[in-house]
C-alpha cells in the first residue's frame, strides 16, 4: 500500500474509533516513520488533549526530546512539555516512567556558578520528586528511594525531616495503587469503543469502570484539597470514556459531579468534547442545551439545535442509501422479506422519531425563551420535512392548547391528517382521541372514532376499536357497550378461529381494564397472549400468534464478526460412576457464593447467555498476586473433577501413624499394604523393588507420608536438637517423626 492508502484506512478507522490512543499512536509512528514532521504534529494537535492515553502522551514526549534537540531553547521546551503531559496523564497508574524521565532531566541541567539556578533547580527537582512519591502510580518505591537519595545527599538533617512529611501519603499512595491496579486489571485489554450493544460482556465493563470510579470518589488518598479531589475522579471519567464514549450516562454523570462540585466551566469543556465526539446522540445534546440554557447561553443553545438537526437529517439519508427501506406490501410479496423490511423500518422509525423529538424540544425552548410565536415557524419548516413523524403534530397542538387555543389545536391535529403521510395513523389517530376526550366532548369524540376506524385498515382499527370500547365503558350507555363489543367479536372473530384464545375473552378484557390496572394477573395476560400497544402506550390487544410476552432478555445480534459457536463441538468428558455420584454446584462440592451471577474473563468474548458464574470473595483484601490468579482462574462451574471421596478418607484416617509406638495390630497392616519403606532401629532400609520417582504413589501410602495431620494430644516430640542425622536410639520411628525440616521449624517457633 501506498503512503496515501495507509493514511485513508487511518483516518476512515479513526473517524469511527476516535478514542482509540493506539491507533493514534500506530498513526504517529507511521508518519514519523516516513518522515513528515509537519504531519506528526498536525496529527498531535487534533488528537491529544482528547484522548488522555498515557501511552500516546509518552509517544508526544518522545518526539519532542528526538526533533526539538537542536533547538537553543531547548531545556525550556522539554521543561513545558513534561509539565504539560504530567498536567494531563500525571494521575495515571502508568505514568512512573514520564515522571522518573522529567525529574533524570531536571537533574542533568547545568546550574554551577549560578546561585539562583541552582536553587530553581533544587526546588523544581524536590516538588516533582513530592508530587510522585505521593500519586498511586506504579513502581512508586523507586521515586521514594529515588526521593530519599536525593534528600539525603543534600542534608541529612532537613531529609529526615522532609521524608517524614512525605512518608505517610506516600505508604497511602503504595498501597492505594494496589487496590486501582485490582479494580482495572479486570478490564479486557485491547478493548474498542464500539457502539453499544448491550451484552453482557459490555454491560460487565460499564460495572468495572463504574467501580472505579466510586472509588475515586471515595478518596481513598484523603486529600485534603477538593480540586485535587475532583480531578482524581474527572481523569477516572475520563479514562473510561475513552473505552466506552457512547455510554451518555457516564458522561452526565461527570457533569453532575462537576457542577456538584461548582466547576461550571469544567463541566461546559467536557460536554463540548462530548457533543463533538457524538453529533448524533440525541441524549447527550439534548442534555448539553439543557447546560447552557441554564447558563443563559441562548446562542449556544440553537447552535446545539441546528447541528443536531443537521446530524439526524444524514444520519437518516445515510441509512435510506445503505438499506432502502422496502413497503409492506413488496415485502409480502418477496416471502421471507418481510421480517427485513419490518426491521429497516423499525430502525428507520426510531431514527425520524428522534428528529422530531429533537425539533419538539427546540420548539419548547423558543416558547421558553421567546414566547410562543417565535415557535411556530419552526414548526411550519418541520412540518415540510417528510422524516418527521405525527409526533410534531401533537406536541405542537398541545403546546397551542396550553399556551393559546383548543381552535388552534384542533386545527393542527386536523391538519395532520390532511397530510398524506399520518393518513391511517394509528398512534397519531390515538393521540388525536385522547385529546378529544379530555375535551368532554363526547359526540365529536364518537364521531371522530367512527371518521377514524373508517379511514384505517383492518389491523391498524383494532388499536382504535379497543381504545373506543374502553370510552364508551367509561362514557356510554350498556346499549353502547354492548354494540361496540359484538362489532370487535363480528370483525375479528374469524381470525381467532384456530387460536388458543377467543376474541371474546381478549375483548372483555379491553372492558373491564382501566389504565394499566388489569381484571387478570400477569401470567394469565401471557397465556392469553395479551400486551401493550407500543404504538400508543396504552394497554391493548396485540394478534395471537406473534408472541406479546417479554421475551427473556437475551443477547443482541452483534454488529461485528462473531465465530460461529454453532459449528463448535461440545467438549466430551467421560463420567464415571464416581463422577455421577457428586454433584457440583451450590449443593455440591461448591459454595455457594461462587456460583451464581456473570462471568467474566479478560479478553474473551462474548459469554453465551444464561446463569454465569462471578466471584463473589473481596479481592480488595487479597493480596494483588492472589487475587490476580483468582481472577484469571475458570470459573467453579467448569470443574468436574476428580473429587475427594470422603468415605475411603474416613477409612484410612484410623490408620495413620501418629507416633512412633502403635499397636501391633496397626503394624502387621501396614505390613499388608505393601510398605516401602522399614524403619530398623538406626537404620532405613529399602524393602521390595525400588520405586521410580515417577511411579504414582497409593492414595493410602500418601495419606501415611502426610505431615498436615494433627498430632494427637500428649504425643512426644523428637529430635531434641537441630541436628539433620536420624535419631539412632532404640524404637521405630514414624514416617511423621522423619519429617526433619517439619520438626526443625517446630523447634525454631517454640523457641522464639
Amino acid at each position: 500500500m501506498t503512503g496515501d492508502q495507509v493514511r485513508d484506512v487511518f483516518e476512515r478507522f479513526l473517524k469511527l474509533f476516535p478514542t482509540s490512543g493506539r491507533h493514534w499512536k500506530m498513526y504517529i509512528e507511521f508518519e514519523v516513520r516516513m518522515g513528515h514532521p509537519d504531519k506528526v504534529e498536525a496529527i498531535f494537535q487534533r488528537c491529544l488533549l482528547k484522548v488522555p492515553a498515557v501511552d500516546l502522551w509518552k509517544t508526544y514526549v518522545g518526539y519532542m526530546r528526538d526533533t526539538k534537540r537542536t533547538l537553543p531553547d531547548f531545556r525550556e521546551v522539554m521543561t513545558q512539555a513534561y509539565e504539560f503531559t504530567l498536567e494531563h496523564v500525571g494521575l495515571d497508574l502508568n505514568s512512573t516512567s514520564i515522571w522518573l524521565e522529567y525529574i533524570d532531566f531536571l537533574k542533568s541541567q547545568d546550574a554551577a556558578g549560578n546561585p539562583h539556578a541552582e536553587g530553581m533547580k533544587m526546588d523544581r527537582i524536590r516538588r516533582t520528586y513530592q508530587k510522585a512519591v505521593v500519586s498511586p502510580i506504579a513502581q512508586v518505591e523507586d521515586a521514594w528511594k529515588g526521593y530519599d537519595a536525593y534528600e539525603n545527599g543534600l542534608n541529612r538533617i532537613t531529609a529526615k525531616k522532609l521524608l517524614a512529611e512525605r512518608s505517610a501519603a506516600y505508604m497511602t499512595a503504595r498501597s492505594s495503587f494496589k487496590e486501582r491496579k485490582l479494580i482495572l486489571d479486570t478490564l479486557p485489554k485491547n478493548w474498542m469503543p464500539v457502539p453499544v450493544e448491550g451484552s453482557a460482556r459490555e454491560n460487565q465493563v460499564a460495572s468495572i469502570w463504574r467501580r472505579f470510579i466510586n472509588y475515586e470518589k471515595s478518596n481513598p488518598l484523603k486529600l485534603e484539597d477538593p480540586l485535587a479531589l475532583v480531578s482524581r475522579v474527572i481523569y477516572a471519567y475520563r479514562q473510561c470514556l475513552l473505552s466506552m464514549p457512547h455510554h451518555v450516562h457516564f458522561w452526565i454523570d461527570a457533569v453532575v459531579y462537576l457542577e456538584t462540585n461548582e466547576q461550571i466551566e469544567r463541566a461546559a469543556l467536557l460536554l463540548k468534547a462530548g457533543s463533538e465526539l457524538l453529533p448524533e446522540n440525541l441524549l447527550l445534546q439534548l442534555f448539553y442545551a439543557d447546560f447552557e440554557e441554564r447558563r443563559g447561553n441562548a446562542a449556544t443553545v440553537k447552535e446545539i439545535f441546528d447541528n443536531l438537526i443537521k446530524a439526524k437529517q444524514q444520519e437518516i439519508d445515510q441509512k435510506e442509501q445503505r438499506a432502502p427501506v422496502v413497503k409492506p406490501a413488496e415485502a409480502t410479496a418477496a416471502g421471507d422479506a418481510t421480517d427485513t423490511a419490518g426491521q429497516s423500518e423499525g430502525n428507520d422509525d426510531n431514527a425520524n422519531r428522534e428528529l422530531s423529538l429533537a425539533y419538539i424540544h427546540q420548539m419548547r425552548f423558543l416558547r421558553r425563551t421567546e414566547g410562543l410565536k417565535a415557535a411556530r415557524p419552526l414548526f411550519i419548516t418541520a412540518r415540510k420535512d417528510p422524516r418527521t413523524t405525527h409526533h410534531l403534530y401533537v406536541a405542537s397542538a398541545h403546546m397551542e392548547y396550553h399556551h393559546a387555543s383548543t381552535d388552534i389545536a384542533t386545527k393542527i391535529f386536523r391538519a395532520g391528517f390532511g397530510a398524506g403521510k399520518l393518513k391511517g395513523d394509528a398512534g397519531y389517530s390515538l393521540a388525536f382521541l385522547d385529546f378529544l376526550a379530555s375535551l368532554n366532548e363526547d359526540n365529536t369524540t364518537r364521531a371522530a372514532f367512527e371518521e377514524l376506524v373508517a379511514q384505517t385498515d383492518k389491523s391498524g382499527a383494532r388499536a382504535l376499536l379497543s381504545k373506543f370500547l374502553a370510552f364508551e365503558s367509561e362514557n356510554g350507555s350498556t346499549a353502547a357497550i354492548r354494540s361496540i363489543d359484538e362489532r370487535i367479536r363480528t370483525m375479528y372473530a374469524a381470525d381467532f378461529d384456530n387460536k388458543p384464545v377467543s376474541i371474546a375473552a381478549l375483548t372483555a378484557i379491553d372492558r373491564f381494564k382501566f389504565q394499566d390496572a388489569f381484571p387478570c394477573s400477569d401470567a394469565v395476560l401471557a397465556s392469553m397472549d395479551y400486551a401493550r400497544d407500543p404504538t400508543s402506550g396504552t394497554a391493548a390487544r396485540v394478534p395471537v400468534g406473534a408472541s406479546s410476552v417479554a421475551p427473556l432478555a437475551s443477547e443482541p445480534k452483534s454488529r461485528f464478526p462473531m465465530p460461529d459457536t454453532a459449528a463448535m463441538t461440545p467438549l466430551k468428558v467421560d463420567a464415571t460412576e464416581f463422577l455421577q455420584q457428586h454433584s457440583f454446584g451450590p449443593s455440591g462440592g461448591a459454595p455457594a457464593e461462587f456460583s451464581s451471577g456473570p462471568a467474566f474473563g479478560r479478553g474473551a468474548s462474548d459469554p453465551p447467555a444464561g446463569p454465569m458464574t462471578t466471584y463473589r470473595f473481596p479481592v480488595a483484601l487479597l493480596p494483588p498476586a492472589i487475587a490476580s490468579l483468582l481472577l484469571a482462574l475458570p470459573p467453579p462451574d467448569s470443574f468436574s473433577g476428580p473429587f475427594v471421596n470422603e468415605a475411603e478418607i474416613m477409612q484410612l484416617l484410623p490408620a495413620v501413624v501418629h507416633d512412633g509406638h502403635h499397636p501391633q495390630q496397626q503394624q502387621q497392616q501396614q505390613q499388608q499394604q505393601q510398605p516401602f519403606l522399614t524403619q530398623q532401629p538406626g537404620a532405613l532400609q529399602h524393602r521390595g523393588p525400588r520405586r521410580s520417582r515417577f511411579e504414582p504413589i497409593a492414595p493410602e501410602q500418601e495419606m501415611r507420608r502426610s505431615t498436615l495431620l494433627p498430632r494427637p494430644a500428649g504425643a512426644k516430640r523428637r529430635f531434641e536438637n537441630d541436628s539433620d542425622e536420624e535419631q539412632g536410639s532404640g524404637g521405630e520411628m514414624s514416617t511423621a517423626d522423619m519429617d526433619l525440616y517439619r520438626h526443625r521449624q517446630q523447634r525454631r517457633l517454640t523457641q522464639n
